[in-house]
């Protein structure tokens, strides 16, 4: 990890801080001069938005607008994860709903212990699973078999 943040983006739709998120993440990544990085979001229209796949809301468009001038000159990958791979931003977005403010995590001590489980399997390569035994799939580090 190199940078994490949190953020409070006001009375919202859940899209529109997705995108926001998104926007303020790209450009955290530019002030710390990377020029290669991937985006990875649980929202499939928020990544089908920003790859061009689907049209955004009126709303967010112009959000959708900013974050393509900073990708243009830079080597961005935006992809679709599950939700078992987001656990580290799920406690992000929360803490930016309680705390009302900016925060940034330059540590990964400065995290709580469950977090930092998470973060220490993810670099080890531990998969996260998934199971759903009424839809009789199972999925593994975001591949369903």
């Amino acid at each position: 990890m190199v940078q994490a943040f949190s953020d409070h983006y006001g009375s919202c739709s859940n899209n529109f801080a997705e995108a926001k998120a998104v926007l303020q993440g790209c450009s955290i990544c530019c002030s710390l001069g990377f020029q290669n990085f991937i985006v990875k979001s649980d929202s499939m229209l928020i990544v089908n938005m920003l790859n061009k796949s689907c049209q955004p809301h009126w709303q967010i468009s112009h959000i959708q607008d900013q974050i393509w001038e900073i990708s243009n000159s830079r080597n961005v990958l935006f992809v679709h994860t599950f939700r078992e791979g987001k656990g580290i931003a799920d406690y992000l977005a929360n803490l930016g709903v309680h705390n009302k403010s900016l925060t940034f995590f330059n540590e990964v001590v400065s995290f709580p212990n469950q977090v930092r489980a998470s973060l220490k399997f993810d670099q080890d390569g531990v998969p996260n699973l998934r199971f759903r035994p009424k839809k009789n799939y199972f999925c593994i580090n975001d591949a369903i078999t």
